[in-house]
């Protein structure tokens, strides 16, 4: 049970590294892409969008 009670306080301690280097502000850090780039998303079903039809 130590060990695995050092092992959770160590992955706590890791979390709120993260978080806090991270930054969860308010507003998002996000930038609008420019017209004419091309996105190449990779991934299933869900990445092509709930409800799309084609």
């Amino acid at each position: 049970m130590k060990i695995r009670g050092k092992f959770l306080v160590l992955a706590s301690m890791g979390l709120v590294g993260t978080l806090s280097m991270t930054g969860c502000g308010s507003e998002p850090q996000q930038e609008a892409v420019p017209a004419g780039s091309i996105v190449i998303a990779l991934g299933d079903s869900l990445t092509y969008g709930y409800g799309s039809c084609r």
